[in-house]
């Protein structure tokens, strides 16, 4: 995801890498162009034939051409909200995600799990779902924390999160038979990976539920209709003036369409996606953080016995008489 200050007007405002531009400049070209070509017909430019047709007849009212871009932008902005809110939902998941691995993690170091086996399938989670999401193999990455011979175990599944999901109920079984474990514990823990597969299962229908074919055509359809129609209504008020202002006119709303097109899709490679890598590298960090984390929990222990020593006999540690 680009990362930006929205402070730094004039750098944000002349951006071109991560923005729009690249991709809508031939669509946003070829309506002044069109526009030049009616002007060059209707001054006679291409022979006198056309300086005589009836120009007069094919001109267009602004007022019906005003009603059109109204509904256009009623469109567009429904267009992008929908959009959005894809986006936003997107990242909501994932931030589900990475409490929900926080919470399995410190429940597990909390309840005295055995941590070397869990924390790469905490791990490995996060980064397979990012793969399946994008349509790619996640075995080069989940490698990285589990063995070959568990990789090629989760590999033979169609759905590899799906099979660590198991993996850690299967952990959260075992540390009960081997009594490390509560059956309340378990149950706590086993909300944090019910959480993981809600989370997958939210991600999944993001991506395979795009916006109704039928509503996505009928905007382009629309904004085409307007924009070709643009010159024949802006050419006998403005002359020619109006090939910069078809210009600009094309450029705001074919870039409107296209951000909105852009976030549909949070997880794919994208400058404007979600930065999913970085997501996982944290989660990654945060848990493997917790297999070295003696230390900093002495600390945290003496901090709240010191507090306590230092209460009054009449006042609890919370301030509570």
């Amino acid at each position: 995801m680009k990362e930006y200050q929205i402070t730094a007007w004039v750098k944000t405002t002349f951006s071109y890498k991560s923005t729009v531009i690249p991709m809508v400049i031939k669509r946003v070209l070829m309506f002044p162009v069109f526009c030049l070509i009616i002007l060059l017909l209707n001054k006679g430019y291409f022979g006198s034939v056309f300086a005589e047709f009836p120009w007069s007849k094919v001109w267009i009212p602004s007022l019906g051409h005003t009603l059109i871009g109204s509904a256009l932008g009623l469109v567009l902005v429904f267009r992008n909200n929908a959009s959005y809110d894809r986006f936003w939902e997107g990242r909501k998941q994932w931030g589900g995600i990475v409490n929900a691995c926080r919470n399995f993690i410190r429940q597990a170091r909390s309840y005295g799990g055995q941590m070397e086996s869990i924390a790469p399938l905490v791990i490995a989670f996060p980064f397979a779902l990012k793969h399946q999401l994008r349509s790619e193999n996640p075995s080069e990455s989940i490698i990285k924390f589990l063995n070959a011979e568990n990789t090629q175990l989760v590999m033979r599944h169609k759905n590899p999160s799906l099979a660590i999901n198991f993996a850690m109920s299967n952990w959260i079984n075992r540390m009960v038979t081997l009594g490390k474990i509560s059956e309340l514990q378990a149950h706590r823990m086993e909300e944090q990976v019910a959480k993981l597969m809600d989370c997958q299962g939210a991600c999944e229908r993001i991506l395979k539920t795009p916006v109704p074919f039928a509503h996505a055509i009928h905007v382009k359809q629309l904004l085409f209709i307007y924009l070709i129609t643009l010159p024949f209504v802006l050419i006998p008020i403005v002359g020619w003036l109006s090939i910069p202002m078809v210009f600009v006119i094309a450029f705001g709303l074919l870039g409107i369409e296209e951000a909105g097109i852009e976030i549909e899709d949070p997880f794919g490679h994208d400058p404007n996606d979600l930065p999913l890598t970085n997501i996982c590298e944290v989660i990654a960090r945060d848990v493997q953080s917790t297999l070295y984390f003696d230390d900093e929990d002495s600390q945290a222990k003496e901090i709240v016995l010191s507090s306590l020593d230092e209460s009054d006999s009449e006042t609890s540690f919370l301030g509570i008489s």
